[in-house]
C-alpha cells in the first residue's frame, strides 16, 4: 500500500484542496472567489495609502463576481431555477463519483484532527465519521507510521501490558495501533483488551494469543495463523482476515461487521455462533471438496444428482460424517449452494 509522509500542515492543505474539488464537483462554484489567492489580492488592490482596506469594494466585487457564478450554474445546470450559493447534494446522480471520494477522505481527516486536538476552535466535526457509501471500508489515517518492531521491543510492549492487565504500578495497555508486526511470533501471549487497530500482522503466528476485548479494527490479518486464540468481544470491524486460520478461534460476540473472510478457514466450535451478515466477504466452507460436473454434485468421493442429494439428506442415512456435527451442516450447505446454482442456470 502506498504511504505519503506528510506534516500535519501539508494534511491541511490536502484537506482544503479535496474539500475545494468536491465543492465545487456539486457546484458551489462561490467557493472560487475564497481561494487565498483571489481573497488576497483583493484585500490588497482596495487598500488605502494607510494600508486599510475598502470592504465596500471589497464586497462589491465579491457580489459580482457570485453573479457571475450564479449565471454559470443556471447554464451548467440547465435550471433557470438555480440560485446563488446552491448546488447538488454530495449523494446527487449528476454529482461524479470523484467528489464523494474526496468528501469521505476530507472526512476522515477532519476528524482526526478534532481527535487529536478536541479544542480547536476551527473544527465542527461529530463523534463518528459518516461516509457517502456506507458499504466502503472505511478510510483510516495514520499519524504514526511505524518500523516494524523486533521481537526484544515487542516482548517488552507485553511485558508492561500484563502489568496494566493486572493493576500494577508502571503498567501499560499495549499501545499497538498501525503497528508493523509482520511475521512476528505473539503465539499464546496476553493481548487482552489491547489496541491493534490498522496493525499489519500478515503471516503473525498468533495461535492461542489472548485477543479478549481486544480493539483489532482495520488490522490487517492476511495469511495470519489465529488458530486456537480467544477473541471473545473483540472488535474486528472493517479487518482484513484473507487467508487467515481460525480453526478453533473463539469468535463469540466479535464484531466482524464489514471484515473480510474470503478464504479463511473458520472451522470449529464457535463457527455456528458467529454472525457473518454484515461481513464483507465469508467463505464456504467444507471439509469436502465440492462442484459440478456434466449436471451432477460432487461432494468428497459422492457424486449424485440433485434428487439423490435430496433424498439422501430427507433420509437418516449416514455415508461418513455424522448427522448433526458442525462438518455435516457445512456439508448440506455447500449442496444448497450448488443446487440453487444448478437450479437458477438451467432455468
Amino acid at each position: 500500500m502506498p504511504a505519503l509522509i506528510v506534516t500535519e500542515e501539508k494534511l491541511l492543505l490536502i484537506q482544503q484542496s479535496l474539500d475545494f474539488y468536491f465543492r465545487i464537483g456539486i457546484g458551489q462554484f462561490e467557493r472560487i472567489k475564497e481561494h487565498p489567492t483571489f481573497e488576497q489580492h483583493l484585500y490588497n488592490e482596495f487598500k488605502d495609502k494607510e494600508g486599510n482596506t475598502d470592504y465596500g469594494k471589497f464586497h462589491q466585487v465579491r457580489d459580482e463576481v457570485d453573479e457571475i457564478f450564479t449565471q454559470a450554474k443556471r447554464l451548467l445546470y440547465n435550471e433557470k431555477s438555480a440560485v446563488k450559493n446552491g448546488g447538488w447534494g454530495i449523494n446527487h446522480s449528476n454529482v461524479d463519483d470523484s467528489c464523494r471520494q474526496a468528501f469521505d477522505i476530507v472526512q476522515v481527516i477532519r476528524h482526526e484532527f478534532r481527535t487529536r486536538n478536541p479544542n480547536r476552535s476551527d473544527m465542527t466535526v461529530d463523534s463518528h465519521i459518516h461516509l457517502t457509501d456506507r458499504k466502503t471500508k472505511i478510510l483510516r489515517l495514520n499519524f504514526n507510521p511505524q518500523e516494524q518492531m523486533t521481537q526484544i521491543e515487542l516482548n517488552e510492549v507485553l511485558r508492561l501490558h500484563k502489568m496494566w492487565l493486572n493493576e500494577e504500578d508502571g503498567g501499560q495497555r499495549a499501545n499497538l495501533c498501525y503497528a508493523d508486526l509482520r511475521r512476528a511470533d505473539l503465539s499464546w501471549a496476553n493481548l487482552r483488551r489491547a489496541d491493534l487497530s490498522g496493525a499489519d500482522l500478515r503471516g503473525t503466528d498468533l495461535r492461542g494469543t489472548n485477543l479478549r476485548g481486544a480493539d483489532l479494527r482495520g488490522a490487517d490479518f492476511r495469511m495470519a495463523d489465529l488458530s486456537g486464540a480467544h477473541l471473545r468481544e473483540a472488535d474486528l470491524k472493517e479487518a482484513d482476515l484473507r487467508r487467515a486460520d481460525l480453526s478453533g478461534a473463539d469468535l463469540r460476540e466479535t464484531d466482524l461487521k464489514d471484515a473480510d473472510l474470503n478464504n479463511s478457514n473458520i472451522t470449529g466450535e464457535y463457527f455456528s455462533d458467529l454472525n457473518l451478515y454484515d461481513c464483507r466477504k465469508v467463505p464456504i466452507h467444507c471439509r469436502w471438496s465440492y462442484g459440478i460436473t456434466n449436471g451432477m454434485i460432487h461432494i468428497g468421493c459422492v457424486k449424485k444428482s440433485i434428487r439423490d442429494w435430496d433424498e439422501f439428506f430427507a433420509s437418516d442415512r449416514i455415508l461418513e460424517t455424522p448427522r448433526g456435527t458442525q462438518e455435516f451442516k457445512q456439508i448440506e450447505a455447500v449442496y444448497l449452494a450448488c443446487k440453487a446454482y444448478l437450479q437458477y442456470i438451467n432455468r
